[in-house]
């Protein structure tokens, strides 16, 4: 073989290995971009290796990868166990709705439109004012500065209203403040309403201030929403001093 004749030789043994390497790079990062693309899971990440280029080569398999310590699921077990939770929206809309009837409410008593605010009571609903010494009194067995049951509660609204009642005529002035409500489903038809108060009572010169905190039982109503079962104001003074008395709605 003359020299020439080997160089040629030469020359096409590099060129064919060139392609052969070449060809093995791309195979190779095929299988890191699949890789890529079809992890599954942080637990357990699964792909399928693309179509070999090569001759001879055999059809995409599955490869499985596991962290160490995974554990897979067995059969028929849910892979996530979802846990009930309140619906958070209904929560809020409802709390939104009872604030809104209070706030209702609270107007309503500013403007001493007092037969009006008579209709939110059920037929045997209770209007309470447990006495500063015993806030957390049993209506049943202590003496209450005020409670009133329908029936009286409607006689207080109409002695209210009139001209002889010396104490609201004319009628004071007044300004209430509702905070802080809180709603919990007593049960089925009934929650339990929780929030603070402050009544300014403005007359002659004076002003009186009565703080506190609500614990009412509502029910829902068709015509206003709600309607109280209970409407208990519990006062936050040690003292009725120095108004003395409580001439108002609280």
């Amino acid at each position: 073989m003359s020299f020439w004749s080997f160089s040629v030789a030469v020359i096409e043994y590099l060129a064919v290995g060139s392609r052969v390497k070449n060809a093995a790079v791309a195979t190779d990062a095929g299988r890191v971009r699949s890789v890529r693309r079809n992890v599954s899971t942080p637990g357990h990440r699964s792909f399928q290796t693309p179509e070999h280029t090569v001759a001879g080569s055999g059809p995409r398999r599955r490869v499985s990868i596991r962290r160490p310590g995974y554990q897979a699921p067995s059969r028929g077990v849910n892979m996530v166990d979802v846990v009930a939770r309140p619906n958070i929206a209904e929560s809020m809309a409802l709390s939104h709705e009872v604030e809104q009837f209070l706030y209702r409410e609270a107007e309503m008593l500013d403007s001493w439109r007092l037969p009006e605010w008579l209709e939110l009571f059920g037929p045997t609903g209770l209007y309470l004012i447990p006495s500063t010494d015993k806030p957390d009194g049993d209506p049943a067995r202590d003496l209450f500065l005020v409670q009133d049951d329908r029936f009286l509660l409607e006689q207080r609204i109409n002695s209210l209203m009139r001209r002889s009642a010396h104490a609201e005529y004319p009628h004071s002035r007044t300004r209430r403040l509702v905070s802080n409500v809180r709603v919990a489903v007593q049960t089925e038809a009934t929650l339990q309403v929780s929030a603070n108060f402050a009544v300014f009572r403005m007359r002659g010169g004076t002003v009186d201030t009565y703080i506190g905190h609500y614990d009412h039982i509502l029910e829902r109503d068709e015509d206003h929403g709600f309607r109280f079962l209970t409407r208990r104001s519990v006062l936050d003074l040690d003292a009725l001093r120095p108004h003395g008395k409580v001439s108002i709605i609280l």
